[in-house]
């Protein structure tokens, strides 16, 4: 399959880009505080994974605007979760992967 017409599929596996799979290693579900810290983390990348979709990779400067215009309105680190409390009715959780190359948030998107 080519690398870049691959699409993010439930629950996420393994992280990748157009050129293909990315060495990383999925660690644990983050709250609203360590999201936050590790915002101003240098060298952090940052993901948004929709299904059906490719993995969208946020650049330097869009990591803060993204959070704070689109996601962190929609964030949430419950299990009991309710569409209709977020705005638009869709969601968003996130995720801590390692990688050689540094740490690696991704925002899932849930609708």
């Amino acid at each position: 399959m080519d690398p870049s017409k691959r699409v993010v599929m439930f629950p996420l596996t393994e992280l990748f880009d157009e050129k293909g799979p990315i060495a990383a290693v999925q660690g644990d579900a983050l709250d609203e505080t360590a999201v936050r810290k590790l915002l101003g983390a240098p060298g952090l990348r940052i993901a948004v994974a929709i299904g059906a979709c490719p993995l969208r990779w946020i650049a330097g400067d869009d990591r803060l605007e993204l959070w704070k215009a689109e996601v962190r309105p929609r964030f949430t680190a419950s299990d009991r979760v309710y569409r209709e409390d977020f705005p638009g009715g869709y969601f968003y959780r996130a995720t801590l992967w390692k990688s050689e190359d540094g740490d690696i948030v991704v925002f899932e998107l849930h609708d």
